[in-house]
């Protein structure tokens, strides 16, 4: 899967996004004011120099997201 693709289709909302790994394990949860843009951020360059999510990105297969009304609905969807 083309993630950078895959991550130009998610909308700019808030909401939560999940990473997976290639065996459908759930890495990570992160909540999101514009879900595309957080997302996107893990790409660049300067998170990536960061070296614990260099390390994750490195195993992220997947990356899917839900969409919500509100931040505040995405930090209980996170919590969730």
């Amino acid at each position: 899967m083309d993630l950078k693709k895959h991550i130009a289709t998610f909308p700019d909302s808030p909401g939560i996004y999940l990473f997976y790994d290639a065996k459908g394990e759930l890495l990570y949860v992160g909540k999101a004011t514009s879900l595309k843009d957080r997302v996107k951020s893990y790409f660049a360059t300067s998170i990536k120099q960061k070296r614990v999510i260099d390390h994750m990105m490195g195993e992220v297969a997947r990356i899917a997201h839900k969409q919500t009304e509100s931040v505040l609905e995405a930090v209980i969807a996170e919590a969730e």
